[in-house]
């Protein structure tokens, strides 16, 4: 499963990630996550979620980043955006 996330830094792109198998059942569209992102990590959200991406090899999620959650209204708002 990928996770298509926006971060803190670049909110104009979208970044596919995998989802560890410990943290599939709790990633979710609107889940706020922190990922690896050049020599760092940032946190940033999950926009949604996709069976496919067109990129080989995709870097993993770290871990979620508490509770947490945007509502879908808003996630359905950044995708518009």
């Amino acid at each position: 499963m990928i996770a298509r996330v926006i971060t803190d830094l670049a909110l104009d792109r979208i970044f596919d990630y995998g989802i560890p198998e410990e943290l599939a059942q709790e990633i979710r569209a609107g889940s706020r996550v922190t990922v690896p992102f050049g020599h760092g990590t940032r946190e940033g959200f999950v926009l949604e979620l996709a069976a496919t991406s067109p990129f080989d090899k995709l870097k993993q999620i770290l871990r979620l980043s508490g509770d947490a959650h945007i509502p879908e209204k808003l996630v359905d708002l950044g995708k518009w955006m």
